[in-house]
């Protein structure tokens, strides 16, 4: 459990439970850029729009998803607690930060969803997917309460 005082003083330790929620969190985020990236390549676009982000979330979050099907899903999720939480610094993480992917500006360039019939036949389930994200996510009523906190969140994010 990671602990100390944050910058006013308060208590800022997490709980193992918060602290494997958030590796999972991580992950998720991780996975739904690698899916918005992806995306936004098959759009010919420079630049990766909100929409984009949204999809690949509502994508990996729900139940079923390749995210939760991946049998490495638990040791990925490991691996982002250990790096969010890791009071070591290294200069390869200060390299990373220069090569951020760039998120669209409204007005740099226009969304507009892909035509799945103008992809590869490889690219075509993706594509559908990525398109079905926002009523399959709509659809999706889960039981469990990490995965209704998790729904909750993401529908909020992505408003």
């Amino acid at each position: 459990m990671k602990t100390g005082l944050d910058q006013n003083g308060h208590d800022n330790s997490l709980t193992d439970f918060q602290q494997n929620v958030a590796g999972i969190v991580a992950e998720l985020l991780r996975a739904a850029l690698t899916y918005a990236d992806r995306y936004r390549s098959l759009a010919h676009r420079t630049a990766i729009h909100k929409e984009d982000i949204a999809m690949g979330l509502m994508v990996n979050v729900v139940e079923g998803s390749p995210f939760w099907a991946d049998e490495r899903m638990p040791e990925r999720c490991q691996q982002a607690q250990n790096t969010l939480f890791s009071t070591s610094s290294s200069s390869e993480d200060d390299e990373d930060k220069d090569d951020f992917l760039h998120v669209a500006d409204d007005d740099f360039e226009e969304w507009s969803a892909i035509d799945p019939l103008q992809v590869s036949a490889s690219e075509f389930t993706f594509v559908r997917m990525m398109n079905n994200a926002t009523t399959a996510f709509a659809a999706w009523r889960p039981t469990v309460p990490i995965l209704v906190a998790l729904r909750d969140a993401t529908e909020n994010l992505c408003a």
